[in-house]
């Protein structure tokens, strides 16, 4: 017994160190289960099984190393994963008892063993014990799950950060530099390559550490063997690499290996969806070799930027390329099976486009306008003076010989006055004269009395013309002197300007890039913004030929005549007139503005 005891300390010894060292699950199952079947009494053997890949339950570590547990304490250890508690079972003079291992209500593993005993006590202890220990295995699982856990977020960023410098690359060829060195050096591997499908072949683009590989003829050749070989077969090829059950040919790795003494090659296989466009070659120094998760990362990001460095090659084509394959793609799409719909979308087109080319419409061009009277009067002051009264004002209708406006004839009167006064002394003088038989005398004062005739007569008109009179029957267009009683005015100051009633023009202003298609004699509608619902026809009788600005563009006015007024226009009234210019294909007058825009983009620029 004290042998016994000594024995078990020595290998309690020997196995507590290898479990608290312990760095992963995997280490733990061995150094645990000999620490639990050492410290209880009379196990003869222990059995650990755990959960593995393929989700079922293998075994892990047995005690002692050298002895195969029985066939009992395996059927217990099952019977125990199928109730998930625990068992206890008698065997001749042996309790066979097993315990489940559960992580947050999982069940990991079945912990069994085998007391060479019958007495209940020792059965407690051992439930006990495995009860107790199980806790320090889940310990170790958690800390295991948790290191896998940042291990494969450390190689997330890290492959994240691969992809975002190949995405940040100006051009193809900087993003395939920045791929195969970023990998060289992360990976420490002696080469890496990247490969592209060029006229049906596959062509070394990018070698790291190398510039310029023209004069590594052989070896470039035998790289793109073996990229031809991944291909293929379209899978990834690790040589040297595990025995898998589906063959695989490694003919070009293993003799690229054999020639240049290297360590593991990875070829992997450049897919954009679904077809091999490429592929990255790896190649480690000698005695070196790549890790499980090494040869994920690596995988992963050739999943990713297979398809980002195509497009960037598609982007740094010149723009006749792009142009000619976005057509034959189209063509393909047309002329291949499929794409009913586009098919039937460009027939529609192809339909359309005839027949706006063929059906002729009306050719409108739409102008501004507005109406005028076609003889306007301007009512003026005759000489200078005092308004004294007034009227009418624009907007009233006036009759031909009313009174407009009266001008303040004080100051003519009194002149009159004098002048009629003056006269008479030159009278009286002309008779002293013919009286007294001075003939000379005479004479002169007879020319003065002449003089003073006119002058009366010269006031009597002024006088006569102090009441402005409207010239003819019509509207006052412009002039409001209610408000300026009593100002005084110049000689040829515009007072009134009348229009008449019953003949009206039409000023239209044309667009400079129109003018072109009008001409005298063409026929059109007006609209006038004050009466939308009453349009009226008229007829172009004059182009002028000056060009004016008018609101920040270039405009021509043409003078038209409106056929029927119907007594409702008025002169000022604004709105849009539509010259017909005959008629058009539909599909010219739609695009007209555009096709010329575009001649004089291309004419500047071609200038």
């Amino acid at each position: 017994m004290v042998a016994a005891q000594s024995a078990v300390g020595t290998y309690s010894d020997h196995y507590w160190p290898l479990l608290i060292e312990a760095s992963s699950s995997s280490d733990a199952f061995e150094p645990w289960l000999a620490v639990i079947c050492q410290s209880l009494d009379l196990v003869v053997s222990g059995l650990l099984l755990f959960q593995d890949e393929d989700q079922t339950y293998a075994p892990v570590a047995q005690w002692p190393e050298a002895q195969l547990p029985s066939r009992h304490l395996s059927e217990l250890a099952e019977l125990t994963i199928k109730q998930q508690q625990g068992s206890v079972r008698k065997m001749g003079q042996q309790t066979l008892i097993a315990y489940p291992i559960k992580l947050d209500q999982e069940l990991l593993g079945v912990a069994a063993l085998a007391i060479d005993s019958s007495d209940m006590s020792l059965v407690r202890a051992g439930m006990r014990q495995l009860q107790w220990g199980s806790a320090w295995l889940r310990d170790i699982i958690r800390k295991d799950a948790l290191s896998n856990e940042l291990g494969k977020t450390e190689y997330t960023r890290l492959a994240l950060d691969i992809i975002g410098d190949v995405i940040d690359s100006k051009d193809s060829k900087t993003a395939e530099y920045q791929l195969v060195h970023r990998l060289v050096n992360q990976f420490s591997l002696e080469r890496v390559c990247l490969g592209f499908f060029q006229k049906q072949t596959i062509a070394i683009s990018t070698i790291s550490h190398s510039a310029s590989f023209g004069k590594q003829m052989n070896l470039v050749r035998s790289i793109e063997e073996l990229m031809e070989e991944a291909i293929e077969q379209r899978t990834i090829i690790l040589h040297p690499g595990p025995d898998k059950d589906i063959p695989m040919m490694t003919q070009a790795h293993a003799s690229y290996r054999e020639a240049y003494k290297t360590g593991d090659l990875l070829t992997i296989p450049l897919m954009v969806k679904s077809e091999a466009v490429g592929a990255l070659f790896c190649e480690c120094g000698r005695g070196k070799n790549l890790g499980d998760q090494d040869i994920e990362l690596i995988n992963g990001v050739a999943a990713f930027v297979g398809s980002l460095l195509i497009e960037k090659r598609m982007n740094d084509r010149h723009i006749l390329l792009k142009c000619k394959d976005s057509l034959m793609l189209q063509y393909e799409k047309m002329a291949g099976k499929g794409y009913t719909g586009r098919k039937l979308f460009a027939a529609a087109s192809i339909l359309l486009i005839a027949l706006l080319t063929l059906v002729k419409g009306t050719y409108y061009v739409a102008a501004d306008g507005v109406v005028e009277g076609e003889i306007q009067r301007a009512v003026v002051a005759p000489f200078d003076g005092f308004i004294l009264a007034s009227h009418f004002r624009a907007g009233d209708y006036v009759e031909e010989g009313q009174v407009m406006a009266t001008l303040d004839d004080r100051d003519l009167a009194l002149e009159r006055l004098r002048r009629v006064s003056q006269k008479q002394e030159y009278q009286f003088e002309y008779d002293r004269a013919l009286s007294s038989r001075n003939r000379a005398d005479a004479n002169v004062i007879e020319a003065r009395i002449e003089q003073a005739d006119i002058q009366l007569e010269l006031l009597d008109k002024q006088l006569t013309r102090t009441r402005l009179i409207a010239p003819f029957n019509g509207l006052v267009v412009s002039g409001d002197l209610s408000q300026s009683i009593g100002s005084s005015i110049r000689r040829g100051d515009t007072l009134f300007e009348v229009a008449p009633l019953d003949a009206y023009r039409l000023t239209l202003l044309v667009d400079e890039t129109q003018i072109m298609d009008v001409d005298v004699g063409q026929s059109g509608t007006f609209l006038s913004a004050s009466l939308p619902d009453m349009p009226f026809e008229f007829s172009l009788n004059k182009v002028t030929p000056v060009a004016i600005a008018e609101e920040g563009k270039t405009v021509f006015e043409v003078e038209a005549k409106i056929l029927d007024p119907g007594g409702v226009l008025r002169p000022g009234m604004s709105g849009l007139g539509k010259i017909d210019a005959g008629d058009e294909p539909l599909l010219w007058i739609w695009t007209r503005s555009f096709s010329h825009w575009v001649r004089l983009t291309f004419w500047s620029l071609a200038g």
